[in-house]
């Protein structure tokens, strides 16, 4: 029973290649080339448009906010009005529009400007207005202080600084002298260090009572003696500092009893509010606090409102440059796409002449096309004398004058071509025609490929995934014993076939990727399928050995038994990231049905992240495999499968370079340059 129709996935060269970092480049060409630049095209001009209606949303916002600020510029030169009507006349209704001007007008125009910029501006505007914010906060405080001064009697707001700051500070003094008084036996103060203590202490209280009388009737005897009080309670805590002994605990005193001076200018500024009834005291608030906050508040909301002017006609003049700019390369990249469109269906037209022509490829006949990848597209062919059946992989004429693309086909020949073991495809023959067409041929191989026998028809029983993979081990011993990595071992990479008789016989396939051990690349620049790259690789390509083929392997073994991969995300970089960072979920934890426990082992050892830690070669695992207590997969068993399942698999639809999409795997035939 042949499975012919999936011969094609045999050749599957690779289809989309990702480049994550810098940027995202599609290994597209001919006619796919074309289409992406008129789509390239038409993405420049639906961005200048969707630029242009930007600006101009932009500029019907900066307006508004222009006006915003502009209005909150005169409320806050109408409330300083309103203050001052009241502070000269004193009538109620100018003390009540000044209060409505705040709640009904200036904070409700602030509450906008602060909408309009956190849902349009940058960063450093919300900054600006943040600042305004605080600013007109600090405004508002001043003018209901003022506005409450101006005509309160003296008593009054001196009463209110006595019971606040006074009274605390007086507290605070005779407190520190009464503790050092009953701590001068135990340090043993001296008597003259004592007095001064004791004089200190009358005097304040002098001080005190002088204070009480002035604040009950400020007149000239009451303010005379309170002024007294306080030169001799200076006069006493100067001449104790100076006298006191240089120790621990007067050193102490002298920095509690430093406060006196504070204190003294307590009383002075008390002093001045009671002796003005008119509450002048205002006047020092309007000069020294009002008047630069009002000054830095007006320029502010004038620079705001000017910067969004200037704003506005600078992005007008942007949107007139970048919008020539933009369209006229959007009409160079169009003129570019349709001229490269032309070219491609030339070039088209040439290779479909070029294919009806046998004799253009020597002794081989083309038949029909069996798959095409980013690089080459492999044709069903036949030799002119031998009428052997063999599969012709061609070049793409697009990749025709790519160096890089015609280096890794000649080495994909090259190495492939140096393989001899029964379970590598086999390369027959390589050329270029006369037109610099390169090809090569290889065995026509029918049969399917692992992952689309697991998605069809399930997991595999353990002792044929052992059967399958030790075959995949002595073609991967052979290439490692040649200082060869294959570098893309994944299961659409492993072609399940008959030959001779055999059935279940395994063909590893597309050394595209294929480099000797000691090859060096950029360490930063790695190519292969994410799911199954070995974490070394990842970091490092240059670190690549046969125990990254190793790795890759355990990861089609881990596929072949549980029908999935290692891990499930999508992402590339999320499954690269994986790899080096996340631990392996156990395959038995994710089968269907029970895996042995020696064949777990043996995935999980080749899953590593220390490439130490893996199997020492091929043909070690081979081994570690057979030495796995199951039942042998025999020729028989195969034979009967290939019996059962041949006929319902033949038929199908052929897909070359295509991987069929399955939700219970993510595919992998994507080749990923990092």
């Amino acid at each position: 029973m042949s499975i012919s129709t999936q011969a094609s996935k045999t050749y599957s060269a690779t289809t989309t290649t990702t480049r994550i970092g810098d940027s995202f480049i599609p290994s597209a060409s001919g006619i796919k080339v074309a289409i992406f630049g008129l789509i390239t095209s038409l993405i420049t001009l639906g961005f200048t448009i969707a630029v242009q209606i930007s600006t101009f949303r932009q500029t019907q916002v900066r307006i508004p906010l222009a006006q915003q600020t502009k209005l909150l510029h005169n409320l806050i030169g109408q409330s300083m009005t309103t203050l001052g009507a009241w502070l000269v006349r004193g009538d109620p209704s100018d003390r009540k529009r000044f209060e409505t001007i705040w709640p009904d007008h200036i904070i409700p125009t602030l509450e906008a400007l602060k909408k309009t910029s956190d849902e349009h501006f940058s960063t450093a505007t919300r900054a600006q207005i943040t600042s305004l914010t605080q600013k007109l906060s600090e405004l508002e405080r001043i003018q209901h202080l003022i506005a409450d001064l101006a005509h309160a009697p003296g008593r009054i707001v001196a009463e209110e600084t006595y019971e606040r700051e006074i009274i605390p500070l007086n507290r605070f003094l005779l407190g520190v002298l009464d503790q050092a008084l009953d701590q001068a036996i135990p340090y043993k103060l001296s008597p003259s260090t004592l007095n001064g203590l004791l004089k200190m202490k009358l005097a304040i209280l002098e001080v005190q009572n002088a204070l009480l009388d002035y604040l009950r009737e400020p007149n000239q005897t009451h303010r005379h003696r309170l002024a007294i009080a306080r030169q001799e309670a200076l006069r006493v805590e100067t001449q104790w500092a100076e006298n006191a002994p240089n120790d621990e605990f007067t050193e102490g005193l002298k920095e509690a009893l430093d406060r006196v001076l504070a204190y003294d200018q307590l009383l002075e500024r008390l002093v001045t509010q009671r002796g003005h009834p008119d509450g002048n005291l205002y006047l020092v608030h309007f000069e020294q606090d009002l008047m630069p906050t009002l000054r830095a508040l007006l320029a502010q909301t004038h620079a705001l409102s000017h910067h969004q002017s200037q704003a506005m006609i600078s992005s007008g003049r942007r949107l007139a440059q970048w919008s020539a700019v933009v369209v006229l390369l959007a009409l160079i990249t169009g003129i570019l796409s349709a001229v490269n469109l032309y070219a491609s269906l030339q070039t088209k037209h040439r290779v479909k002449r070029f294919a009806a022509k046998a004799e253009r490829l020597g002794q081989y006949a083309l038949g029909k096309r069996l798959g095409e990848g980013a690089v080459g597209t492999v044709y069903h062919a036949q030799h002119a004398l031998l009428k052997r059946p063999t599969a012709i992989k061609i070049l793409r004429p697009s990749q025709a004058q790519n160096f890089r693309a015609q280096e890794r086909f000649r080495a994909e020949v090259q190495l492939t071509s140096q393989l001899t073991h029964p379970n590598t495809i086999d390369i027959f023959d390589y050329g270029r025609t006369n037109d610099g067409v390169f090809y090569y041929a290889m065995e026509l191989l029918e049969g399917i490929n692992l992952r689309t026998l697991v998605i069809e028809t399930g997991p595999l029983p353990p002792n044929r995934m052992i059967f399958l993979i030790q075959q995949v081990c002595g073609s991967l011993g052979e290439a490692h014993n040649k200082a060869l990595l294959h570098r893309d071992i994944k299961p659409s990479n492993i072609m399940l076939t008959e030959r001779g008789g055999m059935y279940d016989t395994v063909k590893v396939v597309d050394f595209g990727l294929a480099r000797p051990i000691n090859h060096r690349d950029h360490p930063k620049q790695i190519e292969g399928t994410p799911m199954f790259l070995a974490p070394e690789v990842i970091t490092d390509n240059n670190a690549a050995s046969p125990r990254s083929d190793l790795y890759a392997l355990g990861g089609v073994m881990y596929f072949l038994l549980t029908q999935k991969t290692i891990f499930d995300h999508q992402n590339p970089s999320k499954i690269l990231r994986a790899h080096v960072e996340e631990p392996i979920v156990s395959p038995s934890a994710r089968a269907l049905r029970p895996i042995p426990y020696d064949i777990e082992a043996v995935i999980n050892c080749c899953l590593a992240k220390n490439p130490q830690d893996r199997p020492e070669s091929a043909s070690h695992l081979a081994t570690l495999l057979g030495e796995c207590q199951v039942k042998p997969w025999t020729p028989e068993d195969a034979k009967m499968w290939w019996k059962d399942y041949g006929e319902a698999l033949h038929g199908q639809p052929a897909q070359v370079g295509i991987t069929t999409s399955d939700p219970r795997t993510p595919t992998d035939n994507d080749t990923t340059t990092i």
